[in-house]
């Protein structure tokens, strides 16, 4: 009963602790893209896109980008959803 009462606040604290290294790695990315991406390719979707096909592979994901109103201006996925609202 005691190893019951002493592992499960360890499997809670380790599940978040996990989270919390997910999400770090998640941003960490995100900031790399986002300075490869720099205000000079955002004008630029030939190499906008370029950029997102190249990032995919290494985040092991989906990458887009959206402009401040939250308009897709490039996916990884391909450009069936450009143009649209996230």
């Amino acid at each position: 009963m005691l190893l019951l009462a002493l592992g499960i606040p360890l499997t809670i604290n380790l599940e978040r602790r996990a989270t919390a290294e997910l999400e770090t790695q998640a941003l960490i990315q995100a900031q790399g893209i986002a300075a490869a991406i720099g205000a000079e390719n955002i004008v630029q979707p030939e190499r906008l896109d370029a950029i997102v096909l190249e990032a995919s592979p290494q985040v092991g994901g989906r990458v887009i980008v959206v402009d401040t109103d939250g308009t897709l201006l490039a996916d990884s996925s391909g450009p069936a959803e450009l143009g649209t609202s996230f």
